[in-house]
Formats: C-alpha cells, structure tokens, sequence
C-alpha cells in the first residue's frame, strides 16, 4: 500500500515537473518570436534566435511525451522499464533543450547589450 502511494506521489510530481516546464517553454518561444520580429531591422544575428526556438520546441516536445508515459501509469502499480527509460529521456531532453535555449537567448542579448 505504502509503495502504490509512493508511486502515485512520484508519478504526480514529475507530471507537475514537466507540465511547468511545457509552460515556460511555451512561454519562452512566444517571448523570443517577440523578440526576433522585433530586433528583424537590427544588425542581431536572427538563426541564433531561432535556434533558441528549435531548443525550446524540443524540450516542449519532450516534456509532452514525458507527461503522456506518466499519463498512461496514474493508477499502475509500478513503471516498466520502458517508462523509465522514457522519463529519463524526457528529464533529460527537455532539460538541455531548455538551458539550450535559454544559453543561446542570452548570448544574444550580451550581443546586442554590447
């Protein structure tokens, strides 16, 4: 018993994690197109901006998927190793595409900051 609600606590706080985490990146992608309409006349290098937002719809993507697996074991008595491993790729995508992203948005921003 003690183990089914120790799962379910775990399940639902990684389901918390990576639905914060879709919510910043879906915010940052809004935040850099914003941003590279705007500086589009300026002399800013635009692929490093949209690389940012190729990091951040991988780590989207990833945190997507992570939160179907969890999904689809809410009331399993225990994760499969596929789930496992699918969660560990999905902490770890959507992680690197998100400091990803944000390192090329601020490399950016030292550009332009001078």
């Amino acid at each position: 018993m003690e183990k089914e609600e120790s799962l379910g606590s775990f399940v639902g706080g990684m389901f918390d994690y990576f639905k914060h985490l879709s919510t910043l990146n879906s915010g940052a992608i809004l935040i850099v197109l914003a941003l590279a309409n705007n500086l589009s006349n300026a002399k800013v290098d635009i692929e490093s901006l949209y690389g940012s937002v190729f990091a951040f719809c991988g780590a989207l993507i990833a945190s997507v998927l992570a939160m179907a697996v969890l999904a689809s074991h809410k009331g399993a008595k225990s994760l499969s190793e596929r789930a496992i491993k699918m969660l560990g790729f999905g902490m770890a995508a959507s992680g690197i595409g998100f400091c990803g992203g944000i390192l090329l948005v601020a490399i950016q921003a030292l550009k332009i900051t001078g």
